[in-house]
Formats: structure tokens, sequence, C-alpha cells
């Protein structure tokens, strides 16, 4: 992996999709569990999730963009309050949520940034990854901003 993978998408069976135009309100029964996927604002949407509770996910994927854009301007798009919206999802949900977050490279803003007024609005870093249990308990410990790694579950 070069480490410029954004989120994580499920596709088994090709019957969870990720995307507006085919919100991911379907469920997979799997070995492992009822399985599941919304991406970044559907978290915030009552009837998305709703849509989603009432199939009785195990197993949720909580994908969101990076959050190092707009930051610190933007409050509502930023680690805070996404990761509290994945956590409140696990409570709601009854279920284990893996919230996956993209994350912004250098080389990326040098690529995207080509005026001041542009790097004032992202820097590099923007992950925040994490996992919550049905409890809303974290599990494991919460990946730095510019990691790019996986989440460890405690000894």
């Amino acid at each position: 992996m070069d480490g410029k993978i954004a989120a994580v998408a499920l596709a088994i069976d090709g019957a969870l999709g990720m995307g507006r135009p085919q919100l991911a309100a379907l469920c997979n029964g799997l070995a492992i569990g009822r399985i599941g996927a919304l991406c970044c604002w559907e978290h915030l949407q009552p009837l998305s999730k709703y849509a989603m509770y009432a199939q009785n996910e195990q197993v949720h994927v909580a994908s969101w963009p990076s959050f190092s854009l707009y930051d610190p301007f933007a409050p509502a798009l930023g680690a805070e309050v996404n990761n509290a919206a994945s956590r409140v999802y696990a409570v709601e949900g009854s279920c284990f949520v893996l919230a996956p977050c993209a994350t912004v490279s250098q080389a990326m803003i040098d690529e995207l940034c080509d005026r001041p007024d542009k790097h004032a609005l992202l820097h590099a870093g923007g992950g925040f990854a994490a996992i919550y249990g049905p409890d809303g308990s974290q599990i494991g410990d919460k990946l730095a901003p510019r990691s790019i790694s996986a989440i460890r579950s405690p000894s």
C-alpha cells in the first residue's frame, strides 16, 4: 500500500456500496456478522442512521474524509465532532464501529494548493481513525493525525 487510501469501502458480493447515489443502507450477513457502512455526513442524517439501525448491523464502517480540511475554521468538519458521531452511532446502533479517516500528505498539499489562501485551508494529517464498541467504549488507541497504520487492540 502506498498510504494514499482515503477510506474503507466494502464490496461484499457487490451488495454493499459507498456513495450518495446508492446510500449504503444495506447490510450483509457474513460469518463475522452483519456489516454495514455510511460515509461522512450521512452519519448526521437521522433517516440514514435509522435505515441502518433497522437492519441490525453488528459491525459498522463509518468512513470519514480528512479532518485537516478547514481546520480550525469549521469545527463541524473536524475530528472531535465526527469521532463523537461515530461513538454515538456505536451506542445508538448497539454495534461495533470502525471509523477510518483519510489523511493528507505534504505531496497532496503541494499538488492541490497553488495559492497561500488554499494553504490556510488544508494541512498535512487529518487522520484520527478509531474503533468503538457497542457501549461507546474506545477499543485500542486512536491513531495520531498523521499516522497511516492499523489500530491495535490492547494486549
